[in-house]
This record gives C-alpha cells, sequence and structure tokens, in this order.
C-alpha cells in the first residue's frame, strides 16, 4: 500500500522563512492585527434657536417672529399652512428651541405640542 505524502513546506526551512511566506500568503499573529474599526462622521450640529412666543400672540406675529429666528424663510407659507391645517390660533406661548432647517409642518407641530 503506497502513502501519500503532502510537503507544504521543504524541511529545511527556518520559522522566519515559514512565516514570511505565511504573510505573502496574508497570514499574521493575532497580536499583529489592529482592530478595524468604522469611523462614521457625525452629522453636523444644527444651528439652535431660541424663539418666545407670548401668549395672545396671531399666526402672522408668531411667523414674524419665526422669519426674524431664521427658523422659516417664508412667512406668508408658514400662515398660510396654518390656515390649512386649522391650527392658526392653537399655537401655545412659551419658550422654544427650534433647529434651523425645520420643514413648516414640523416647526407648527412643535408650536402645537409646547415647549
Amino acid at each position: 500500500m503506497a502513502a501519500l505524502v503532502l510537503k507544504l513546506f521543504p524541511p529545511t526551512l527556518s520559522v522566519r522563512e515559514i512565516e514570511s511566506r505565511a504573510r505573502e500568503l496574508g497570514m499574521v499573529y493575532r497580536t499583529e492585527v489592529v482592530p478595524y474599526r468604522e469611523v462614521v462622521a457625525s452629522p453636523p450640529a444644527k444651528e439652535m434657536v431660541i424663539v418666545v412666543i407670548p401668549a395672545g400672540f396671531s399666526s402672522e406675529d408668531v411667523a414674524q417672529a419665526l422669519k426674524l429666528g431664521g427658523i422659516i424663510g417664508d412667512e406668508k407659507a408658514f400662515e398660510t399652512r396654518a390656515r390649512q391645517r386649522n391650527v392658526s390660533q392653537l399655537f401655545r406661548a412659551g419658550v422654544y428651541r427650534l433647529e434651523k432647517g425645520l420643514s413648516v409642518d414640523a416647526v407648527i407641530d412643535r408650536l402645537l405640542k409646547g415647549p
């Protein structure tokens, strides 16, 4: 019966030569591996603005305050949307921290919820 013999490396290779060949094949010692950690950039922080809405403000007054704070770009669009939603008289008074870049509906929702 014949024996099957596989020779992976010639027996005359030194440990260094074996390590070198292993590295050529992409093998490394566990202590040599640097863990890969994906770095995810945080989204830039949105600019926050404090807007004070006193009791008794009309939707026009609210729109003007939001425009001055840079929260909305178009007062008329805000007033129109508030009327479409039948909420123009329901805004709650208070001090609000609002982010620039919110949609008109998001701003209206925040003013209906209260500070």
